[in-house]
This record gives structure tokens, sequence and C-alpha cells, in this order.
């Protein structure tokens, strides 16, 4: 199948993941697709839902509900209006 390579920058002035997916098929052609993420701290983003009207929002670090952490790798965010 088809390759994918993906190459990224975090800037944290700007709090931006920029970065670029770079798709080769077999016969050799590659597209390359752009991006730029803002990227959010966990209790910005909480802020965020409570502003627009979420009553609760609670961060996990896992999809199995494990409590979040400062040294999990993801972030995973339920908001209940």
């Amino acid at each position: 199948g088809s390759k994918l390579r993906v190459i990224d920058h975090y800037d944290p002035v700007s709090k931006r993941m920029n970065g670029a997916w770079i798709i080769t098929a077999q016969d050799g052609t590659s597209t390359r697709k752009d991006y730029s993420v803002r990227v959010y701290e966990k209790d910005e983003f909480i802020d965020m839902c409570r502003e627009v009207g979420f009553r609760e929002c609670i961060a996990y670090s896992t999809w199995a509900g494990d409590p979040w952490s400062e040294d999990a790798e993801e972030i995973m965010f339920v908001a209940t209006k």
C-alpha cells in the first residue's frame, strides 16, 4: 500500500503544531498535505468549555477513563451540558 510520512513541529509562541503529511503511493508519486493545529493546555480547554455552557468537563489520560496526569501522552475530555 501507500506510505505515510508525518513531519511536525510545535511552536510554543503560537501554541500551534505545524506540519505535513506526505503520502507516497506504490507507483512513487507523492502528495503533501500541510496542516496547522492550535494546541490547548488542559485548563485552557476546560475554561473554553465552561464559557460556552458546559457545566462539567473532565480530562482523562486514556480512552479507558484513567485519570489525567501530567505524564500522559494523550488527553481526552468528556464535557456535559
